[in-house]
């Protein structure tokens, strides 16, 4: 008698996925506006006037009346990204059928294009903050980076971002 013991081999129907985590930047955004068919999205924003202190006599009781203006933001998609597969039917046939189109999606998404995006929508916001000067002026090391941390929080609340963004961080 020639030969070996030949044993099977046999291929799992579960594919063996990767930890991923949910967008972070998301946290930081809203989802208020649509860029669906558009490069570019006009916003307004109405400001606030200021308080004065009520008159008892005259025609101006409640001060000077001004006109309401309207401000406008204009936002326009800076990236344009893609990608693609192809999933071959007897090939996935022929792979115990592992490889689900909406799988295969989620997967893309969640290790592919999240990352990037987090990526790209940090390092906006954080170019965004430096150009308005909200930096720290001195290198951030372990002696400094609470009080800065500390800092950071208080410029935040000052400026009325609601809690639920920055109080659990």
């Amino acid at each position: 008698m020639a030969g070996g013991i030949n044993l099977a081999t046999k291929y799992s129907t579960v594919v063996d996925e990767r930890f991923t985590r949910e967008s972070q930047a998301m946290l930081a955004l809203n989802n208020d506006y649509e860029f669906k068919g558009d490069k570019t999205v006009k916003v307004y924003s109405i400001p606030i006037v200021p308080m004065v202190d009520y008159t008892r006599a005259g025609m101006q009781r409640y001060g000077t009346p001004t006109d309401l203006s309207r401000n406008v933001q204009t936002m326009t998609v800076t990236k344009d990204r893609a990608f693609t597969f192809i999933i071959d039917a007897g090939d996935k046939i022929q792979s115990e059928m592992v490889s689900d189109a909406g799988r295969a999606l989620s997967r893309q998404l969640s290790e592919v294009w999240v990352p990037e995006f987090d990526t790209y929508v940090f390092k906006t916001l954080a170019t965004a903050a430096q150009n308005a000067g909200n930096y720290a002026s001195t290198p951030l090391d372990k002696t400094n980076a609470y009080a800065a941390f500390l800092d950071g929080m208080e410029r935040l609340g000052d400026h009325n971002v609601p809690e639920q963004y920055w109080a659990a961080a």
